[in-house]
This record gives structure tokens, C-alpha cells and sequence, in this order.
């Protein structure tokens, strides 16, 4: 599923927030997405499910 810009998700990483841009149920379906997008990467995986974002987004820190 790739997500519209009013569906913001983010995944927090080393205090830090990153936008998710798509999520796939497998990595088959991740690489054909970044195959056509190499803009995109992997940023996380939780179970089957595969989380991308841009490779530019450094995301934005986090406030404690």
C-alpha cells in the first residue's frame, strides 16, 4: 500500500521520526516497488510487513 501524503505515518529510529511512504506484506512486493522507485528504501521490517521510505528523508528529531 502506498500512502498519501495525508496519511502520515512515521517510525521512530534513534530519536528520530521518518516518514513511511509505503507498506508491503512482503519483500517481493517491496522490490519490485523500490525496483521502479530506487528513490525508496527499506526502513523497517516488522513481521511480514515491510516499511519503506525515501532514502533522502532523514526524518526530523525527536523532542524528549
Amino acid at each position: 500500500m502506498i500512502l498519501n501524503q495525508d496519511q502520515p505515518l512515521f517510525i521512530h529510529s534513534f530519536g528520530r521520526a521518518i516518514r513511511v511512504t509505503a507498506i508491503f506484506q512482503s519483500a517481493d512486493e517491496a522490490n519490485q516497488f523500490m525496483e521502479i522507485d530506487p528513490e525508496q528504501g527499506v526502513l523497517a521490517c516488522y513481521g511480514t510487513f515491510v516499511f519503506v521510505a525515501r532514502n533522502s528523508d532523514l526524518g526530523f528529531k525527536i523532542e524528549n
